[in-house]
């Protein structure tokens, strides 16, 4: 990479263990909103962030696991199901010919 452009250690930790407790925290409060509450504001709630990014340190966090956001109105269960790193497809045709089509891929490189 071009000289002074190195990712700093620090920096790639900080990264890498925000994104793990987000993740954490998504996976187990996405939601379709129309049928389940989701606990939006308390999820982005300023004093809820500050104490997720307490709990990142010098050291790795290993497993990181799901806060409990302000909001919640029900109970929360982890997800048990095997992970399907999944793809779709969609395709539609109108009647003058035309045509749309789209892929996407969740938690995976592919997709567009």
């Amino acid at each position: 990479s071009p000289a002074g452009l190195e990712p700093v250690p620090e920096a790639v930790h900080l990264i890498a263990e925000a994104g793990r407790l987000a993740f954490a925290d998504r996976a187990l409060y996405v939601a379709d909103a129309d049928f389940v509450p989701v606990p939006v504001a308390g999820l982005v709630a300023p004093s809820y962030l500050a104490q997720r990014a307490a709990l990142i340190g010098e050291r790795s966090l290993g497993i990181a696991k799901p806060g409990q956001p302000a909001g919640i109105q029900v109970a929360y269960a982890p997800d048990r199901s095997p992970l399907r790193i999944s793809t779709s497809q969609v395709v539609a045709v109108d009647d003058w010919g035309g045509a749309v089509s789209m892929t996407t891929t969740v938690e995976a490189a592919f997709g567009s």
